[in-house]
């Protein structure tokens, strides 16, 4: 007959195994991307664990230079040179909590002049900044030209 078509031939678009290999490849790239990339679809940054780091900062901070004359003026040296476990102590934080507490001048590169905690390794931490005065009669650890007019108190929870 004429113009009839024979849709049962040997010349197909796509056989079974053109089908399998086709997708066995695109699977085989799709994971290599995935397997290359790990954090293509993550978030850019891993969140500190455990409780509120910046609130324990803060609070700590606050315990620290809110004294009850005097706001802003450091008088309390008990933190200076003491482990980070006597530090969770003192400032009743959590024991899988980490402090670090650190007193520099204001220039940017300031130089260190008191610490005490934990050694902080550059790790992912919640901290807070105070500018303070220190009075010296009262905190021995620091020169009278040290802190003149004030230094940089940084607390560091992680």
């Amino acid at each position: 007959m004429a113009g009839t078509t024979n849709f049962w031939t040997e010349e197909r678009a796509q056989t079974a195994q053109d089908f399998a290999i086709g997708i066995s490849i695109f699977l085989l790239v799709v994971g290599a991307v995935f397997a290359y990339f790990p954090t293509l679809f993550t978030p850019y940054g891993q969140a500190i664990q455990g409780e509120d780091t910046s609130a324990q900062a803060e609070r700590v901070g606050m315990l620290i230079v809110d004294g009850e004359e005097d706001r802003n003026v450091l008088t309390d040296e008990s933190w200076v040179d003491e482990e980070g476990g006597q530090l969770q102590q003192d400032f009743g934080l959590a024991s899988t909590s980490q402090v670090e507490i650190t007193l520099t001048e204001l220039e940017p590169d300031g130089e260190e002049r008191a610490r005490g905690g934990h050694e902080h390794q550059e790790q992912d931490a919640s901290s807070i900044s105070r500018i303070v005065q220190v009075n010296h009669e009262e905190f021995g650890d620091v020169n009278e030209d040290d802190c003149d007019p004030a230094c940089r108190l940084t607390v560091r929870v992680w």
